[in-house]
This record gives structure tokens, C-alpha cells and sequence, in this order.
């Protein structure tokens, strides 16, 4: 085992996390999103912009960099991936991954129940003619619809569980360089997709290589950041973009953010940022349950036409998607700890 890192450097991956969650409510806050062409006609065409580029097209990187801090975090200080460290890295995940995916998707499910039976929303196969549909509800933890489980937000914890069970395969890639490139030219030339475990097998490749984060320099920062956004202008050409395009886009985009945490380290003294960074999971989870009510809200309050509009309704969002779930913990966390860690993995 190799010496484990500074305590600055958790505190920069947390602050990593928590920037990258909140980027991901801004994309779930996008109130143009899912508007149909003739909506889209009535809406301000600069605000539409505005959503389409810096929300939509630049928020595609949040979860791949997302990946590659897990991995990252997942490899860190192993020297010899040997069926001792595969167990107990894999006991972990149970507490950290397993448990709350179940128990957020059991919540989705009784929500989801609620609504058919109530509200008349759609069952997707749960309840058909009045009765339960056993094997399609146990299905709906993998996949209730779209490749989505109950709980819709945690399609990235359901696939990071796969990437945890598949490590050794990971491990076999990254450990060794030439291996590790020979793997990228592939997926990016045959345009092979896998689900995201790419980025988590480039986050093990910078733990198993260096050791720690890569140092980005201010210059390569910038550079970074101007990769970042034209690239999001040239998806927005795309329906489905190309395995290689998302892979640049998303690297880009990880050494543009990754910087930021360091310079936030010291403002994890504040006693309020310090507890929102500590939420993250729990905001990241609760927020996906009602982010559509909340956009549609604000909608109706605010309209579209204008950009100001679009801007208003889009910053009510975020900050209800924030605010009310960071509530929530901050009550939880008091009254019921041992719930609220069963439900955060004890983050």
C-alpha cells in the first residue's frame, strides 16, 4: 500500500463532488428541456441558447467526471489489486453504494405507486388491471423505463455498482500504460460505448499512475476551459454525439473544474459550506424526485418568452433543488442520524 493522501486532498475531491452535484441539479433545473418544437417557438431564443449550450451541452461532462473520481477514489493506495482488496473494496461499496441505491429506489417505487393509483400516471407494467405486477417491480430497480430505474437519478449508481463488480477488468487496463492508451484509441475509433466505465477505468488510471489528482497548470486551465466550451458549441450539432467527442469533452471539462476545489479547500472552514458539501449525496438523491414539478413551477410563474424570463425560472429551480433537500438532511441529521446515514452510505 502506498502512503494515503493529505487530508487537504479528501477535502478537495468532497469539494470536487459537491461542485459537480450541483452542476447536475442545474441540468435537472433545465427549464427548456423536453419542450416540444412548437413550445420551443414561443420561447426566448437567447434563453434557449443559454440552456441548450452552458446547461445542456456543457453539463454532459458533470457525471463522466463524476465516473472518474470514483474510480480514482476506487484505486487510490492499492499497489496489488489481490481478491482480499477486491472484497473488501466490494464490502464497502455494499454500505456506500448497495444500500442506499435500494433503499432511495424503494422510496421511488412507493412514489411511483402513489402516483398510478392516485394521480393516474402511468404504471410502466407495475399495476396492471388493480394488481401488482411482482416481476416488474423487481425489474424497475434496474429498469422502470428508458433505461432509467425508480429512483431516475441513480442510473449512475446502478452503473457504478457493475464498474465496482467488473474492477479487476479495470484494473487490468489501467495498471499498465500502453494497455490503458491501446483501450482509449479503441472505444474512441470503434465508437464503443460502455456505459461510463471508460471514465471510471481513466480515474483508476490517474490513481494507479501518479498516485494523486494530475497538477493542472493556470494556462492549461484556461486552455481547458476554452476545449470545454467549444466543444459543448460543436455538440449541439449532434443528436447522439461520438464516443470520442464525449471522451475529450469530458476530460476537458474535468482538469477545467478540478482546479476549483483546491482554491475552495479554505472555505471549507465556513461552518454552512462545510455542511452543504456534506449533503451532497443527500441533495444529489432527494432532488430527483420532484426537479419536474419544480421546473414546471416556476415556469408557469416566470414564462419563457423573454430571457429574463428563462433566467429567473432556471435560478428558482436551482435554488429550490438546493436549498429545500439541504433542509431536509439538516432535519434528518438531527432527529434520525442512523437513517440518514443508512441513506447517505454514512457520507
Amino acid at each position: 500500500m502506498t502512503p494515503r493522501p493529505t487530508p487537504p486532498t479528501y477535502k478537495a475531491i468532497a469539494i470536487d463532488k459537491f461542485l459537480l452535484i450541483i452542476g447536475i441539479v442545474m441540468v435537472h433545473a433545465n427549464v427548456c428541456v423536453g419542450l416540444s418544437p412548437g413550445q420551443k417557438s414561443e420561447v426566448s431564443r437567447i434563453g434557449l441558447l443559454l440552456m441548450d449550450l452552458f446547461v445542456g451541452s456543457c453539463g454532459a461532462v458533470y457525471v463522466p467526471c463524476f465516473f472518474i473520481i470514483s474510480g480514482f477514489l476506487y484505486f487510490l493506495n492499492v499497489s496489488e489489486f489481490t481478491s482480499n482488496v477486491y472484497q473488501q473494496k466490494s464490502v464497502r461499496r455494499i454500505r456506500t453504494l448497495l444500500i442506499p441505491y435500494l433503499l432511495w429506489n424503494i422510496a421511488g417505487l412507493a412514489l411511483q405507486l402513489l402516483k398510478c393509483t392516485l394521480l393516474n400516471y402511468p404504471s410502466y407494467g407495475i399495476v396492471t388491471d388493480g394488481h401488482p405486477d411482482i416481476l416488474r417491480i423487481l425489474e424497475g430497480f434496474w429498469n422502470l423505463t428508458d433505461g432509467y430505474p425508480y429512483a431516475v437519478a441513480f442510473w449512475f449508481i446502478r452503473n457504478l455498482i457493475i464498474f465496482v463488480i467488473l474492477s479487476p477488468l479495470a484494473y487490468s487496463i489501467c495498471r499498465n500504460r500502453w494497455i490503458f492508451l491501446a483501450f482509449l484509441l479503441i472505444i474512441c475509433l470503434g465508437g464503443v460505448e460502455l456505459y461510463g466505465m471508460q471514465y471510471f477505468i481513466i480515474g483508476g488510471y490517474f490513481a494507479l499512475a501518479s498516485r494523486k489528482m494530475p497538477d493542472i497548470p493556470p494556462l492549461t486551465v484556461l486552455l481547458c476551459i476554452f476545449a470545454w466550451v467549444a466543444l459543448s458549441v460543436y455538440r449541439l450539432r449532434f443528436v447522439h454525439p461520438p464516443v470520442s467527442l464525449n471522451l475529450v469533452q469530458a476530460l476537458a471539462g474535468f482538469f477545467a473544474i478540478l482546479p476549483a476545489a483546491n482554491g475552495l479547500v479554505r472555505c471549507i472552514r465556513n461552518r454552512w459550506f462545510s455542511l452543504l458539501v456534506n449533503a451532497t449525496f443527500f441533495i444529489y438523491a432527494l432532488h430527483q424526485f420532484f426537479f419536474t414539478l419544480t421546473r414546471d413551477f416556476y415556469v408557469k410563474i416566470f414564462g419563457l418568452e423573454n430571457v429574463w424570463g428563462v433566467v429567473a425560472a432556471f435560478a428558482a429551480s436551482c435554488t429550490t433543488l438546493i436549498v429545500i433537500p439541504f433542509g431536509v438532511w439538516l432535519l434528518m441529521r438531527s432527529y434520525c442520524p442512523r437513517l440518514t446515514g443508512l441513506l447517505t452510505g454514512n457520507r
